[in-house]
């Protein structure tokens, strides 16, 4: 399995049908849309068995407040395996590397709202709160 940077010249039909297979039916135009940028921008890697696609992670460029200081954060999203590769460390291939390109390129925090506790998420995430709401 190779870990590289995903390109402009990425075959989409390959990582559409990886997002429909992780996630269910997909706008293909807006997916494309979406995702581009991203791609053009350097923010989204790839796992490759070969020539094919066998998994993709990409983060989106925030920030979180630190005393009263933007600080940068990598907001990590789209973490998508191919069923056949699952619980082969692929995700945790492929998360590991993503960490290690955000750090080198100065974003110092990461986020990510797993689906599931296990498997990649657990490999490089440590629980750190929850969402709720509280009414008075």
């Amino acid at each position: 399995m190779r870990i590289r940077p995903l390109t402009p010249g990425l075959d989409w039909d390959q990582y559409l049908d990886l997002a429909m297979r992780s996630f269910g039916p997909v706008d293909e135009s807006r997916m494309r849309a979406n995702i581009e940028p991203i791609v053009a921008a350097g923010q989204a890697l790839g796992a490759f068995d070969g020539d094919r696609l066998a998994g993709s992670a990409l983060y989106l460029d925030m920030r979180q407040w630190w005393y009263g200081r933007a600080v940068p954060m990598a907001g990590v999203a789209g973490v998508q395996i191919a069923p056949e590769d699952r619980a082969r460390g692929v995700g945790r291939a492929l998360m590991t590397a993503l960490v290690d390109h955000t750090a080198e390129r100065g974003y110092p925090l990461s986020a990510l709202y797993p689906p599931a506790r296990g498997g990649a998420a657990r490999a490089v995430a440590a629980h750190a709160g929850q969402a709720g709401r509280q009414e008075a």
